[in-house]
């Protein structure tokens, strides 16, 4: 695998037999977006923790390595540190901490610069184990379920899970993409670090252009084989697997319903 596909997290799937693994994939979802709402919700740091203590839980249930989840944090490194440096700078009030010439550091922006950073961690987390245990079949599924009451006023529910778990499951395929392309330039003698702005921007659409076009090329190929295949929108279809609620089901209901209570009460 690429450098760039293993930095990321978001969109690969890891086969396993953990019970987070075997967990309804509708369940998975619906606690994900439910922890995502959550998070926003209860901003302090008792929450945050209880937050960070249920994700640990799920992780080692989910027998998955913890060193992927770290490089999954690299390419975030960036948009992370700008969140806490703009936090920092631009939010006022509170007592004034480190003064930078006009720039100053006060307590309130140092506080709401670490909540902000907290959630986009705890959020990546969250989101990174549910696409990490649950394939993209049982995706399509969780989502088709989901938005499936909206079908009363004409959303296709079906077509709209089809294309989000598609587009999600793209996301390592185009870095994939990115890092061969990169490497098959480079071979080819061109230095993207070099020259002046505009020789550099040169260099990048050397990349872009080839990204785009293997872009395309592969929506058509996916396009085709699903064609072949007979897929045709609007039509109602069956479900290959079932996925009935079990006992594991069960048990993961009563641990987030006693994490709600709790996080409830010490608000």
């Amino acid at each position: 695998m690429s450098f760039f596909a293993s930095q990321l997290v978001i969109g690969q799937y890891i086969p396993g037999a953990s019970i987070v693994h075997r967990l309804n994939p509708l369940l998975k979802l619906l606690v994900t977006l439910a922890l995502m709402v959550g998070i926003f919700a209860f901003p302090s740091w008792r929450h945050y923790v209880a937050f960070a203590a249920l994700w640990l839980m799920f992780y080692l249930a989910s027998r998955l390595p913890l060193v992927f989840f770290l490089k999954g944090l690299r390419p975030l490194l960036f948009l992370i540190g700008m969140t806490l440096v703009l936090h920092l700078f631009l939010t006022p009030g509170g007592k004034v901490l480190v003064k930078l010439g006009p720039l100053s550091i006060t307590e309130q922006g140092a506080t709401q610069g670490l909540y902000f950073t907290v959630r986009l961690i705890l959020l990546v987390s969250f989101t990174s184990l549910l696409t990490l245990t649950t394939s993209t079949m049982e995706l399509t599924f969780a989502i088709e379920k989901v938005t499936s009451p909206f079908k009363r006023v004409g959303f296709p529910s079906e077509e709209f899970a089809m294309m989000l778990t598609i587009a999600l499951r793209f996301i390592p395929v185009l870095f994939l993409e990115l890092d061969k392309i990169i490497k098959a330039q480079r071979c080819r003698g061109v230095d993207f670090m070099a020259g002046t702005l505009r020789s550099r921007g040169q260099a990048y659409l050397a990349i872009l252009v080839p990204l785009f076009l293997n872009t395309f090329s592969r929506a058509m190929e996916l396009a085709t084989a699903m064609e072949v295949r007979c897929y045709e929108t609007g039509v109602k279809r069956g479900s290959l697997r079932e996925h009935p609620f079990r006992r594991d089901d069960l048990l993961a209901c009563v641990v987030c319903t006693s994490v709600a209570a709790v996080l409830i009460f010490i608000r």
